[in-house]
């Protein structure tokens, strides 16, 4: 008798077909409903993280939570802000450093509506909801975090201050002159604060500590915008590391002593001195990750 005839593969029911073929079109569509972004409204409840996708296999983008409105304490009022993340693709006119103000860009609108919301929020007169409206018993800034000219310019513009990451003080006095550019053209705003995110690595022995600061940084060697940063304050041979893949072994001493404390703890209180002479109005430190490393910084600094 003949042997029945074997398939490789069967045929993929109509059901499956529409899925797969709403897969294949997820990275350039926009509207389905599988690649819309989760907006935040004013229904939501607090959170640390909102992610959302563009398709399958897009990293996942992530964003801050907007604080609910009075959920402030009057006792923690000098501290407490909003940060806002602003994306505006890399942009600038060719020929001598200059103001850029950005063009009307979607990072640039999406920064201004996000800002006007958020203080809508916190002023207690947000879209009406199940939840009751009332404005915050305390002011809370709203800053915006940016490591670019062009975003930091916005957030002289329309923010109450900034929050960078990863700069060295030599950036942070270049950026004096962003910040002014940017506040000539804000309308009925106060006094602006820089914010600044450090990345602290405590301990007595150098290359331990550099070691640590490796480990604990590779993760962002992979990302573009702090790639650009990086290349524009001087880092050109460690960003080619980067961008080849090279890793937490894209650093070398002099990039991480540049924007790290790092090392004994004498050190780096004289590297904190330099930041703020260099004009960062709150330096928000940033232990390893570590059991024990946070209570560990704030030990050493509060004495």
């Amino acid at each position: 008798m003949p042997a029945s005839p074997v398939t490789s593969a069967t045929q993929p029911s109509p059901r499956a077909q529409r899925s797969a073929r709403s897969s294949s079109t997820d990275s350039g569509c926009s509207r389905s409903s599988s690649c819309m972004p989760v907006r935040i409204g004013a229904h939501d409840p607090p959170r640390q993280v909102r992610s959302y996708r563009r398709g399958p296999n897009a990293p996942i983008r992530r964003g801050n939570a907007v604080p609910r409105p009075g959920s402030c304490r009057r006792n923690c009022a000098e501290r407490l802000c909003h940060s806002t993340n602003v994306g505006i693709r890399p942009w600038a006119a060719s020929g001598p450093a200059r103001s850029v103000r950005a063009p009307e860009t979607e990072g640039r609108r999406h920064g201004c509506a996000t800002t006007r919301s958020v203080r809508v929020w916190l002023a207690g007169t947000g879209p009406a909801t199940h939840l009751p409206q009332r404005p915050a018993p305390c002011a809370v800034p709203v800053h915006v975090a940016a490591v670019g000219r062009v975003a930091v310019e916005l957030a002289g513009e329309i923010a109450d201050g900034a929050m960078p990451t990863f700069w060295s003080p030599q950036r942070v006095a270049q950026s004096k002159e962003w910040l002014s550019d940017g506040r000539s053209r804000s309308v009925g705003l106060g006094p602006f604060e820089l914010t600044l995110g450090i990345s602290t690595f405590l301990g007595d022995d150098l290359a331990t500590c550099r070691a640590a600061a490796r480990q604990n940084l590779a993760l962002y060697t992979g990302l573009p915008f702090f790639q650009r940063m990086w290349r524009d304050s001087g880092f050109v041979e460690e960003t080619t590391r980067m961008v080849a893949g090279a890793g937490g072994a894209s650093f070398s001493d002099a990039m991480l002593d540049a924007f790290c404390l790092i090392g004994p703890v004498s050190r780096c209180r004289e590297r904190l001195a330099e930041y703020r002479d260099c004009g960062v109005d709150l330096p928000i430190l940033g232990p390893p990750v570590t059991p024990g490393a946070a209570r560990e910084t704030i030990a050493a600094f509060a004495a």
